[in-house]
């Protein structure tokens, strides 16, 4: 693989309001931060759940030649962690081979077995996504893998949900909305801020400021004096500029 982000599912963009809850959901995932774990698969698992029809979902990163899977959730019961192998043919290693999506009706779950890691054997999973959580360099850390009771309920919509969800998982500690990752939104230019919305606005006006306040926060021990004075005056008004503007966010209507 190269170290281009690309989505398989096209580069057109999702409607306006999955757009937003994916926005919403990468800024949620910055926020949480990479020791908050749980707490972020939650947050995925919400987002798919309200986006896509799914039944059950898991979340498993790659470990030598096993898949280690920190969160199992089945309808609303989340089960404990489980350690399952990867061997040549499972669907794990098919993802983690290719780098992209495998998708249920590409060769009607043939790839997923009858060894399912949940449920109920008398109720198999009728149609799956499972995306590669690619880390920024495009490496396969793991696989987030949606499940479905009902046959063919995954439109490419919902394959490309699962995918940039994944992305977001393997961009810890990285905002996934941020304007900078110019590379990242031409595969996925749903993520990318909306002008029209301003959430997005604030969201990002907001980072500016945070970034502001970090420069001068940097300064401090390098100047003295009054000007010393006057970086932490100003490193202390993008605080309270933050905090209002975070704020505003909270407040502020639904595009």
């Amino acid at each position: 693989m190269d170290g281009e982000t690309r989505s398989e599912h096209g580069t057109r963009a999702l409607d306006e309001a999955t757009s937003r809850a994916l926005r919403r959901t990468a800024r949620r995932l910055d926020v949480l931060g990479p020791d908050r774990a749980q707490d972020r698969y939650r947050c995925v698992h919400h987002a798919v759940r309200t986006l896509t029809p799914t039944d059950a979902l898991v979340i498993a990163y790659f470990h030598e030649d096993h898949v280690v899977a920190p969160f199992v959730i089945e309808g609303d019961r989340l089960e404990g962690p489980d350690v399952m192998d990867s061997p040549p043919g499972s669907v794990t290693e098919w993802v983690r081979d290719h780098g992209r999506p495998y998708v249920f009706r590409q060769d009607a779950g043939a790839l997923l077995g009858d060894a399912l890691p949940f449920g109920d054997a008398g109720e198999p999973t009728r149609d799956a996504v499972c995306a590669p959580i690619l880390s920024p360099e495009r490496e396969v850390l793991g696989v987030l893998a949606a499940h479905s009771l009902r046959p063919r309920v995954y439109t490419d919509d919902h394959v490309r949900v699962v995918e940039a969800l994944a992305v977001m998982l393997g961009r810890e500690g990285h905002d996934a909305s941020d304007p900078r990752d110019t590379e990242l939104h031409r595969a996925f230019p749903e993520l990318a801020p909306d002008p029209r919305d301003l959430v997005d606005q604030l969201h990002d006006l907001t980072a500016l400021v945070g970034r502001a306040r970090t420069g001068l926060e940097g300064l401090d021990g390098l100047v003295e004096g009054e000007v010393a004075e006057r970086v932490r005056e100003a490193a202390g008004i993008c605080e309270r500029v933050e905090g209002r503007l975070a704020t505003l966010v909270t407040e502020a209507p639904p595009a």
